[in-house]
């Protein structure tokens, strides 16, 4: 018989390269990862695992695709090739046999939930008959496997972040690698809610960014169409934690991140509101500790006071995460809750029943939390076509003297031109760095995010640019005004800037915003030394002399192309966009039969994994003015 050595040198195999198949679509820094491209290649030199997922709740099985060299002549006629987790559990297995030199190899076993595969190393042999055993060596690569089942399709149409992942795995790296030992078996024998709690305390502790003892005011979601359908700024958020300490955040912030990675999970996850909400219990708040006083920042009280002192401030409303397989509550702004208590006991245990006399606002109950669809969207943009029913906006309006009558006398007129960035401002030059420059585009707005930061001093600016009416930048206005989790509204009016403007009562971490035609622009700096109304005044002007009365004449052309409008499935769908200007393109479809395999700013590649019998909108931004335009494609694909 051969003996192992033999084999190798009569036979000499190589891994020539490794794809996925049937695996999940992710992306890196914002950018679409080609889940066609080679997880691993014997020609590649980087050493940084590529990373690929598996979606837990697909039927269709996970696949990789192996090619092999063989020296010498052919490979045995018939032959085995594995791969195996540092354990030496087999985790992918193929048959080949007398010159193949592909072999798909399947998974032999899964996790049951989200995991990262351990070490990130795959080590490959052959097997030919009972002893003899060739290795073949371990190749790097990033692998986790995740559960979409309640994950919004709009939540990762452009790729589920790689970073979202890695946090994830971070939470509770001893649970969540796979193949597990002995130890994080038994950890998630103990663990009933297979992580909640870890996922809550992750998040919980990911500061910055830190509670906005100042408004309490959300920065990374956007609520102007309501609690059903939030957009979750989940790449400024991360750019915030890593880039800034002085970030802050609210709860409806950490719901929204709560929620979106809870479902990563397989979890059906309800967003909750609550108000009345009453008085913070004593508790820990994220990123400042132990606390019962949350606005203490506006008050220049202390965190802990007295439970009956007139100075203590309260929540009017809050918002949270509910798990309807386990009936229970998961907040991760306060406490944290870890999601092992009923509507009931969370009330009970996160309200004070000791509070002023007169309390500011009632202890709330039950009945008052609302339970909805909470995050949809992580790529996109909603316009709101009415002021939803938010906490002050009732008063806002009365504050800044809001007259609707005012909104119809703007007429068509809007603002058209190559927006500024905030490092062109004067007063900047030299001290203030962008380290996030985003765009998040919608059908009929489009909004473009900042992030400055000068030292430890953190500067958040928002334009929102509508293309579809001025109504819809004046409901965004007065739907950021009304928003908050104080008692009163946060916000006064600011003369002089924009057609409406306010700044924050509290100067210590201000916050300005102002509308003017079809634009929102909204400001947030840690640093009070900041002139705010000097820098929304050169905007402003900026704003006025760029006033045009037809913006039909200025949105962006479609002029797009297309492979085909009857693509069969298996096919690759092509659209691309002829355009000397600054632009980019972004889709709506309500249909699971395409996935986006690649994504540059002028074209599109999706697989036709189903056939479609729906339209896709494909929209095209103008990345200097922000304006939108759509052309509708008919789609008519065949088996």
């Amino acid at each position: 018989m051969k003996t192992h050595q033999e084999t190798v040198e009569a036979i000499a195999v190589r891994l020539q390269s490794i794809r996925a198949l049937n695996s999940i679509v992710l992306s890196k820094g914002n950018r679409v990862i080609n889940p066609h491209q080679f997880i691993w290649n014997s020609k590649r030199t980087r050493q940084t695992p590529v990373p690929v997922a598996f979606d837990l709740s697909q039927k269709t099985p996970f696949e990789l695709e192996v090619h092999l060299a063989a020296e010498n002549g052919a490979l045995g006629s018939q032959y085995q090739l594995q791969a195996l987790a540092d354990n030496g559990a087999v985790l992918f297995s193929g048959k080949g046999a007398k010159n193949d030199s592909t072999i798909t190899v399947q998974a032999q076993a899964s996790p049951k939930a989200f995991a990262q595969l351990h070490n990130n190393a795959l080590h490959w042999q052959l097997t030919s008959g009972k002893d003899e055993v060739i290795g073949l060596g371990t190749t790097w690569v990033q692998l986790f496997w995740i559960d979409l089942a309640n994950q919004p399709a709009d939540a990762f149409k452009r790729g589920i972040p790689v970073e979202a992942l890695e946090k994830l795995y971070e939470s509770a790296p001893q649970v969540h690698r796979f193949p597990g030992d002995e130890i994080s078996e038994l950890v998630k024998k103990a663990n009933k809610l297979y992580d909640v709690g870890s996922i809550v305390n992750m998040i919980f502790n990911y500061v910055p960014p830190r509670y906005d003892i100042w408004q309490g005011a959300p920065h990374f979601v956007n609520l102007s169409n309501g609690w059903n359908n939030i957009t979750l700024y989940y790449n400024a958020y991360i750019s915030a934690h890593n880039n800034n300490p002085s970030s802050i955040l609210n709860c409806y912030d950490a719901a929204a991140v709560l929620q979106y990675n809870l479902q990563y999970y397989g979890y059906s996850v309800k967003y909750c509101f609550m108000q009345p909400f009453g008085y913070m219990r004593l508790t820990n708040l994220i990123g400042r500790g132990q606390c019962n006083n949350p606005f203490y920042g506006a008050t220049g009280g202390p965190a802990v006071i007295s439970s009956t002192s007139p100075s203590r401030t309260a929540f009017l409303n809050h918002a949270f995460v509910y798990l309807p397989s386990t009936g229970c509550i998961s907040d991760a702004c306060a406490g944290p809750h870890i999601g092992n208590e009923t509507p009931a006991q969370y009330v009970n245990n996160a309200t004070d029943s000791v509070y002023p006399n007169p309390p500011a606002v009632t202890r709330g109950t039950t009945a008052n939390i609302g339970y909805y669809t909470g995050v949809t969207s992580i790529v996109n943009v909603f316009s709101a076509h009415q002021v939803p029913d938010l906490p002050h906006v009732a008063a806002f309006k009365k504050e800044v003297g809001f007259s609707e009558k005012s909104v119809k006398e703007t007429g068509k007129r809007s603002i058209v031109g190559k927006w500024p960035s905030p490092a062109e401002y004067p007063a900047f030059h030299n001290k203030w760095t962008i380290y996030h420059d985003e765009i998040v585009p919608g059908e009929e707005e489009v909004v473009k995010l900042w992030m400055l930061k000068n030292g430890e001093h953190n500067i958040f600016m928002k334009i929102y640019v509508s293309s579809a009416g001025n109504e819809l930048s004046y409901n965004r206005f007065l739907s950021t005004g009304g928003l908050s989790q104080g008692t009163a509204p946060a916000y006064e009016r600011v003369e002089g800037i924009g057609h409406y403007a306010a700044i924050s009562k509290d100067k210590r971490q201000p916050h300005l915003f102002w509308v003017a035609d079809n634009v929102v622009v909204e400001i947030s700096a840690s640093d009070n030394s900041v002139d705010l109304n000097a820098l929304a005044e050169w905007y402003y002007r900026w704003a006025i002399k760029n006033r045009t009365m037809d913006i039909t004449a200025h949105l962006p052309h479609p002029r797009l192309q297309y492979s085909s409008l009857e693509p069969r499935k298996g096919d690759q769908l092509f659209i691309s966009h002829s355009s000397e200007d600054n632009e980019l393109l972004d889709f709506l479809i309500e249909d699971e039969g395409l996935r986006l395999v690649s994504a540059e700013d002028k074209i599109l590649v999706f697989d036709v994994q189903k056939p479609v019998k729906k339209a896709m909108k494909v929209l095209v931004v103008d990345k200097d003015t922000l304006l939108v335009n759509s052309q509708s494609l008919k789609l008519n694909s065949k088996e």
